[in-house]
């Protein structure tokens, strides 16, 4: 041993007492966690910029963000699958509902998906 310098104490476990403590300290498998692995941005043109409305990872987030918006407010919808833009889709907030501007990749069709959760929500139905 090197002068005033004491090594770690080293301990012996047995085998029975050592998978003990691996189910005790051992981390959990991580498919046991929500962990998304796509998410949709929102983004509302106001005044001619381009903002950050909602960052949505559950269907149900998404949907009341545009529910939030007003009339003839125009928005794009981009979802992400990890961390790559997988489609947009251009959309303006009607009285009615949403109009579909333009959709691509993954937002092929969704316009027509979001007008009928929309439609749930303002007749007060559960999606």
């Amino acid at each position: 041993m090197s002068a005033g310098i004491e090594s770690p104490p080293v301990w012996v476990v047995c085998s029975t007492c050592h998978a003990k403590m691996d189910v005790q300290l051992r981390r959990r498998a991580s498919s046991y966690n929500y962990a998304p692995v796509g998410i949709i941005l929102v983004w509302v043109y106001y005044k001619g910029a381009r903002y950050l409305a909602a960052e949505c990872r559950r269907f149900d987030d998404l949907f009341e963000a545009v529910a939030t918006f007003e009339a003839g407010m125009k928005f794009e919808l981009c979802p992400e699958m990890m961390m790559t833009i997988v489609g947009k889709g251009m959309y303006r907030r009607c009285e009615d509902g949403i109009e579909v501007l333009s959709e691509t990749g993954a937002c092929r069709s969704f316009g027509s998906y979001l007008q009928g959760a929309l439609d749930m929500i303002f007749t007060g139905q559960v999606l």
